[in-house]
């Protein structure tokens, strides 16, 4: 056998688009676009690596911070997510009284 072929036939084994065998996780345009639904088995595998990465950071003497899940439109127009993901990202408006964002 050439070893291109073998090589074709070695990546095919290694395949990350397998992921639909593994019934890890499945994604839905009813979801939304890039949104994960992990399955019984995903869900778990990403429990054990994201202890495996803490105990890790906490090892390497580490800190974390988190931020807000929802942030402001004009800090997605300044950091340039805004025009080039907007079709992708999820709006919500907040309205106050006598105010009303026309920004979108």
């Amino acid at each position: 056998m050439p070893i291109y072929l073998y090589m074709i036939e070695e990546a095919k084994k290694r395949d990350h688009r397998s992921w639909q065998e593994l019934d890890l996780f499945q994604m839905s345009d009813e979801a939304g676009p890039g949104l994960v639904i992990f399955h019984p088995k995903g869900t778990m595998l990403r429990m054990i690596i994201e202890n495996w990465e803490r105990k890790e950071h906490l090892n390497g003497g580490m800190t974390w911070f988190m931020g807000p899940q929802i942030l402001k439109v004009d800090l997605w127009k300044k950091s340039g997510h805004f025009d080039h993901y907007r079709e992708n990202m999820y709006f919500t408006q907040v309205e106050e009284p006598g105010i009303r964002d026309k920004s979108l």
